[in-house]
């Protein structure tokens, strides 16, 4: 029985079949969460974070919401990835008759878990105005389109989901020779990006983080080009004679690294710009997961394989939906036991409650709801 629990309760021991994009998922959770320490802690304490956090780092904190463009990258080029390969098999229905069942297991029950805290207000101190009608349009993932007012993060579910379903159409689709296939993914990715930069010049609305968000990041049409480039890796890796250098991974990190730190991407004073930019973020990205692919087990790519690494993204689907329900508990905590007016230490030690409290509050998630149908689906 020992034996049995401690099994169970192992987490991050067993690598993936390419373990770098375990490190580059675990890199895109902590983008995400550290976006949302510095919108949230920054509204409140605006002083002790200007003081306490170089410039360059506010700046990197600010667009981590890019973090979940790095998710969709990684979930476009894993599902198209996995779909095409069991669509090679002979039973093709059975393929995507287990494609479906898989998803559902790996995403439903930990959403509408979160759904059920939320509604029955069992996250303290999270508290979110809502309707039925609100309720009913996250039970058919419309919330990109119509409003993630229960719990922000879940946008990008609806995203995920809607691409699940055009996945296997898109599998049909793309069943040309591979220089077509890359062209036409990459004429809708640039068609994409110019539709949305005409949308913005004939907005009537005065645009910012949330006005932009809502209008353009969020819906549904506009976000699957991150995804699309996910695709594009996909084919590319399995098609394609052409292998990738290593000098290109380089590129793309440091790449995204300097976009990261030195644009401004949240409160953008040129919104075309960022459009550009953004969809540059998402080939560096591409280029990550491609030469991280190409070249896995690599010595150079090691610093990607490690436990901890591994273990975070392990615990990413529940720490994403998570992280910003614990934001006012942490909040009330840090107020009630942290007196100190030294910058570094009122704002470090807000940071570390935030992440310790949200871990927590994710391996609870993991272990009670999602483990138990990880395991399921394992044997699907």
């Amino acid at each position: 029985m020992k034996s049995t629990w401690f099994n169970y309760l192992k987490i991050g021991e067993k690598p993936g079949k390419i373990p770098e994009l375990d490190g580059i998922r675990a890199l895109a959770i902590l983008l995400v969460v550290f976006h949302h320490f510095a919108t949230y802690y920054q509204e409140y304490h605006h002083s002790f974070f200007k003081n306490a956090i170089p410039e360059i780092w506010q700046q990197a904190m600010f667009n981590g919401w890019l973090g979940v463009d790095l998710f969709f990258v990684l979930s476009g080029y894993l599902i198209f990835h996995h779909l095409s390969t069991g669509y090679a098999k002979p039973n093709h229905r059975l393929a995507f008759g287990r494609y479906g069942l898989k998803r559902v297991l790996r995403t439903f029950p930990l959403y509408f878990a979160m759904i059920g805290l939320i509604v029955f207000g069992l996250i303290p101190y999270y508290k979110t105005v809502y309707s039925y009608s609100d309720l009913l349009v996250h039970m058919v993932f419309l919330q990109d389109y119509l409003g993630a007012h229960l719990l922000t993060p879940m946008w990008s579910l609806a995203t995920e989901e809607k691409f699940y379903l055009l996945a296997p159409l898109l599998l049909f689709l793309l069943r040309w020779p591979l220089s077509r296939s890359v062209a036409l993914l990459l004429v809708i990715v640039v068609f994409i990006t110019l539709l949305k930069s005409l949308m913005m010049h004939q907005t009537d609305v005065s645009l910012n983080a949330i006005s932009y968000f809502e209008l353009f990041r969020a819906p549904f049409h506009y976000a699957i080009t991150s995804i699309l480039i996910g695709v594009l890796v996909a084919i590319i890796s399995q098609g394609s004679t052409v292998k990738a250098q290593p000098t290109l991974f380089w590129v793309s990190v440091l790449g995204a690294f300097g976009i990261l730190c030195w644009a401004n991407l949240y409160q953008a004073e040129n919104w075309h710009l960022l459009n550009g930019l953004h969809l540059l973020m998402v080939l560096m990205f591409g280029l990550m997961i491609w030469t991280a692919v190409q070249f896995s087990g690599a010595p150079w790519l090691k610093w990607l394989t490690g436990r901890t690494l591994r273990t975070i993204s392990v615990l990413s689907y529940a720490w994403y939906l998570a992280h910003y329900t614990v934001l006012p508990w942490v909040y009330r905590l840090h107020r009630g036991y942290i007196r100190s007016e030294e910058p570094w230490i009122h704002t470090l030690s807000f940071l570390a409650i935030y992440v310790g409290i949200s871990l927590l509050f994710s391996l609870f998630l993991h272990y009670l709801i999602e483990k138990p149908f990880l395991l399921w689906k394992d044997r699907v």
